[in-house]
Parts: C-alpha cells; sequence; structure tokens
C-alpha cells in the first residue's frame, strides 16, 4: 500500500508542474525578416553544461524539456547557416518563454539577406 501512495504522490507531483520544466517558442528571422530554416538549438546550464541539442529547426519553432530542479537560469544557442549564432538567456518555471522574432545576423555582414 505504501509503494501505490509515493507512486501516485510522485505522478501527481509531475502533472502539476515545478520548477525544474522549460518550454519556450519564437521565430527566428534574418536581419532584414526573412524565415530561416535549417537551423539548430543547444540548451546550457550557466555552467555551459549541454542539456538538450535540437536539429533541423524551423523558423516558427517551440520545444520543452525537463531540467534540473532550482536552476533557474539556463542559456538557448541558436544557430543557422550563413549566420552568425545567437545566445539567449531563458528561465525554467511553469510558464513557457516567449521569445518572439529573433534576427540573426548573416556572417558576410550582408543585411539584404
Amino acid at each position: 500500500m505504501r509503494l501505490g501512495v509515493v507512486a501516485a504522490s510522485a505522478i501527481l507531483s509531475f502533472s502539476l508542474g515545478c520548477d525544474g520544466y522549460l518550454a519556450t517558442k519564437g521565430q527566428l528571422l534574418s536581419a532584414t525578416g526573412h524565415e530561416l530554416s535549417g537551423c539548430s538549438a543547444r540548451i546550457e546550464s550557466e555552467s555551459g553544461t549541454v542539456v538538450r541539442d535540437w536539429f533541423a529547426i524551423e523558423s516558427d519553432f517551440g520545444f520543452s524539456e525537463v531540467v534540473a530542479p532550482g536552476r533557474d537560469t539556463y542559456f538557448i544557442l541558436i544557430s543557422c547557416p550563413g549566420h552568425y549564432p545567437l545566445l539567449q538567456r531563458v528561465r525554467s518555471g511553469r510558464d513557457s518563454a516567449d521569445l518572439g522574432q529573433l534576427r540573426l545576423v548573416p556572417i558576410d555582414g550582408n543585411r539584404a539577406r
């Protein structure tokens, strides 16, 4: 009986949410507002530990990950072919972080792309 109560408590705690959850969404654009594709993203802790990598991210993106409870600051590194990478600070918690429109600068400096 005791094992069933512990298991039910663990399931209930997870379904109600905790501070060990990170969800984010946004839109990747070039400096001139064109949608980007073929991008990748990486979540890192403040100490630089890689939490998760995503590949083949399109312009409109969204993802979530279970992260360490009690740590609230993470960094998302977004890379798109032909553009400088973008580092964005995010916080974990119950709500999704809407990063809005993220504009990446072309490596060649030509903003007309």
